[in-house]
């Protein structure tokens, strides 16, 4: 049986778009997809050794989500130097009774270990985000994105958030749009949010005559960053192209996990390469959207490809793979469980060797075990996305307290690409420094982005 968040998504899909748009449910074809696995990840390898020398790496971004009950015990400081380059605090929501943001405060850190966190992040040169919206915390977006006024308002409040925590950035898991209209009206929501955030009202300025005269004006202040996470489905690219959401967004981060069925891994490196297919992902290309529209090339500016956009999904849970009905568990509580199963029944196997590093099931849990973690990796650099998006940080094995944590395959592989300095800081580009929106500089310049395991 699919997830309920499967089920949701699928019957929305199937409400906004036509049936011949609709097209086949996302095939996931695991058998074919396997030999796609090695290819890709030897023809990245490969490519890697012959271009080192003549350029630096490109940029590989990962991102996290931290809920709110994990941050007591999450080590700030050791994620960074894993390799950490944006956390996401997850979330506040929209108030469905009043369409207001809420639950900032009690989410979010707060007084002097806020401003510590703030300071690591930029020590480290990683970006702070908020997440608004999730699984079961989603009610209020329809209502809110379908009220200029409203919407307007909630802007401001979201603003004045981002400027106040000195936020790098907004991202956005509303599970789901059930009507076109609702897509559409997103779409608007995001390109007003993308044209306030980060501005301030300020007076005077360098201007000597507007400086006397106590004249106010808005000015950028903070380089933003916008995302939002979906689970991958092949009619997904065309509702955000025909909704226009696509533009305003930096990253869309792509949940490969949990939209399987029958007693398939949830989240298997088979999985991640199918959704990652062309059928699958093809439509976030402007130029294949306009061809399969019969639309004429845009000659007002460049086609986007906004496949660049994409990260790649990774859980740090594991789910059973026969009886649904139980709870997903902790990657953390089942190394727990491995260690243990390991020093009984295979005493001479080396906590952080091949035989552990290899495992992706235990007991009948499917996970994403150490060496899946940098084959995801290695597919999405190999499909030229952005990089990758982990639920949850605070589900793993805390890095530095063993070699089998996973956000150490994530260093590793990040310094095998050469994007990694000894003190785990970003080189080369490993640290994705975010531009400035397009939208933004035609603001500037008018003449020329269930359970607690199952949030998200």
């Amino acid at each position: 049986m699919l997830p309920r968040s499967a089920l949701v998504l699928l019957a929305c899909l199937a409400a906004v778009l036509h049936p011949s748009c609709l097209g086949d449910l996302l095939c996931t074809r695991v058998a074919a997809a396997a030999p796609a696995v090695a290819r890709a990840t030897a023809t990245n390898s490969g490519h890697n050794n012959l271009t080192a020398a003549a350029s630096p790496p490109p940029p590989f971004t990962v991102f996290g989500y931290l809920p709110e009950y994990r941050q007591a015990s999450f080590n700030y400081e050791v994620f960074f130097r894993s390799g950490l380059t944006h956390l996401i605090f997850f979330s506040a929501e929209v108030d469905p009774t009043t369409l207001r943001l809420t639950h900032v405060d009690d989410r979010l850190p707060s007084g002097d270990e806020w401003a510590s966190i703030r300071q690591l992040a930029d020590v480290h040169g990683a970006k702070l985000m908020l997440c608004i919206g999730g699984g079961d915390r989603s009610d209020g977006f329809a209502d809110l994105v379908g009220d200029m006024a409203r919407r307007l308002a909630f802007i401001e409040e979201v603003n004045a958030v981002l400027l106040e925590r000195k936020l790098d950035g907004i991202d956005f898991n509303w599970e789901y749009p059930q009507t076109m209209t609702e897509w559409l009206n997103f779409g608007r929501f995001l390109l007003e949010l993308r044209s306030a955030l980060g501005y301030a009202t300020v007076e005077g300025g360098d201007d000597s005559v507007r400086a006397l005269s106590g004249q106010r004006f808005r000015t950028q202040v903070r380089r933003t960053t916008l995302s939002m996470a979906l689970h991958p489905h092949a009619s997904i690219p065309a509702v955000l192209q025909s909704a226009d959401v696509l533009q305003s967004l930096d990253y869309i981060h792509w949940m490969a996990y949990d939209h399987v069925d029958g007693s398939a891994p949830h989240s298997s490196v088979e999985y991640a390469a199918a959704v990652l297919r062309e059928e699958v992902i093809g439509l976030f290309s402007e130029a294949a959207y306009n061809r399969r529209r019969g639309k004429p090339r845009q000659r007002s500016r460049a086609e986007q490809d906004h496949r660049r956009k994409l990260t790649l999904g990774i859980p740090f849970y594991g789910r059973h793979r026969v009886n649904k009905r139980l709870p997903p568990e902790t990657y953390g509580h089942l190394w727990h469980l491995i260690q243990q199963w390991a020093r009984r029944e295979h005493p001479t196997w080396a906590e952080g060797g091949a035989e552990l590093r290899a495992l992706s099931e235990y007991d009948g849990y499917s996970f994403t075990g150490y060496d899946d973690v940098k084959r995801k990796m290695q597919l999405a650099r190999a499909a030229s996305l952005s990089g990758v998006m982990i639920w949850e940080l605070g589900q793993d094995v805390p890095p530095g307290t063993s070699p089998m944590s996973l956000m150490t395959a994530v260093h590793e592989q990040l310094a095998d690409w050469g994007l990694l300095t000894d003190g785990g800081h970003g080189r080369n580009g490993g640290v994705r420094t975010d531009e400035i929106h397009p939208s933004q500089l035609e603001a500037q310049h008018p003449s020329r982005k269930a359970t607690e395991d199952d949030d998200l």
